[in-house]
Parts: C-alpha cells; structure tokens; sequence
C-alpha cells in the first residue's frame, strides 16, 4: 500500500471549518456524541458526511485492519452518506446506536487527517 502523507487528503471547506468539532467527537462517549448531533447545525451533519464519503472513496489510507472495521459498519455510513438523504434523515440515522458506532469507528483513524 502506497503510504500517502496528511496534506495529500482533500479536505472540504466544512470539514475544515468543523475540525475541532469533528475531533471532539471522535473522542465522545456514545451518549455524547449523539446529544452534539442532535443539537448540531446542519452544516455540522454535512462536513460529518465529508468525511464519511472521503473515507468511503478510499482518499484516507487505511491498513487491512481498519478496512475491516469500516466494513463492519459500512451499510450504516452508506445509509447516511446517500445523496437522497436530507440532512433531517442523515441525523436520524445518526442518532441510531448503530449510527453512532460507525461514526466513531471512521473517527477513530479519520481524524488524524482533518
């Protein structure tokens, strides 16, 4: 697998102006992370879906491992990160307990990157 450095990963304009956020929740409890959704603005829930869709695109250099965890979760952020989907149907699915495992399992190795 060809290493890729951090600077090499696009980042969207939202990721970047939610980075911090985005950090934070990586790093939330489940009960947490799913108060912050649901309190959250809407862009928030978008730059949320940034990074889902770059990870799913395969931009974000993952090992076989970590491929193996997104896998697990990967009908969940697929769920979410469709482009039928308004945003009011990406933070219910969200919101799920399955929804929330899935966004921290990207998390966990997708934030080194934004």
């Amino acid at each position: 697998m060809k290493r890729v450095s951090c600077q090499s990963v696009e980042m969207s304009k939202r990721m970047n102006e939610y980075k911090h956020d985005l950090k934070r929740l990586a790093n939330y409890s489940p009960s947490q992370a799913r108060r912050l959704i649901q309190q959250s603005n809407d862009e928030f829930i978008c730059a949320i879906r940034d990074v889902v869709w770059t990870t799913l695109a395969g931009k974000v250099p993952l090992s076989s491992e970590q491929r193996e965890q997104v896998r697990s979760v990967q009908h969940t952020l697929r769920r979410f990160a469709s482009r039928e989907r308004s945003v009011e149907e990406r933070r219910r699915v969200l919101v799920t307990r399955k929804g929330v495992r899935a966004i921290q399992t990207v998390f966990d190795f997708a934030q080194w990157y934004f």
